[in-house]
């Protein structure tokens, strides 16, 4: 759940999915893959509201790659997705029908659930080489707040740490 690595005379206590969120979230966000055609389209109900929220962000979510058709009353597909969003088609469907705002918070939304989705969860294990290089990421960010806007780490300092273990 948390990394620690120590920096000069500090110690970061790292939470390992909110970097990695962060750090797939401005991965996403830069380059989302191109567009690519599914074999087997998605295709999905979807209730009166849900349709109206569809017809909204029709032209958002093309400009992102993702092609949304209505294929019936009530039934809808999506049958191309950006290459960074593979795996994660519902929650892709999900996003469609349910996200409102202007196309910046739009943005926001759809990249924060994506990188939430795709990201490393409590009780994951990861070697060593992936836990070091996803410190490295993480202090090479210019954000230190997770897309949702939690910390990524909490810092303790040298003397905090000693007046903890009562070493002052």
């Amino acid at each position: 759940l948390f990394l620690l690595a120590s920096v000069d005379d500090r110690l970061f206590i790292v939470d390992q999915h909110a970097a990695h969120e962060r750090v797939l979230f401005e991965h996403l966000r830069a380059n989302p893959g191109p567009p690519q055609n599914l074999l087997v389209p998605i295709s999905f109900e979807a209730t009166p509201d849900e349709e109206r929220q569809l017809e909204a962000n029709i032209e958002f979510c093309a400009s992102v790659g993702i092609t949304l058709a209505r294929t019936a009353e009530n039934e809808w597909e999506v049958s191309s997705l950006p290459e960074g969003f593979r795996s994660l088609e519902e929650e892709v469907v999900a996003f469609c029908t349910q996200a409102k705002g202007t196309r910046r918070e739009l943005e926001q939304e759809l990249y924060a659930r994506m990188s939430c989705r795709a990201a490393i969860k409590e009780g994951d294990e990861i070697d060593e080489i992936t836990a070091v290089e996803l410190i490295r990421r993480t202090f090479e960010l210019d954000n230190a707040r997770c897309p949702h806007g939690r910390p990524i780490w909490y810092e303790l300092s040298r003397e905090e740490l000693f007046h903890l273990v009562g070493r002052l």
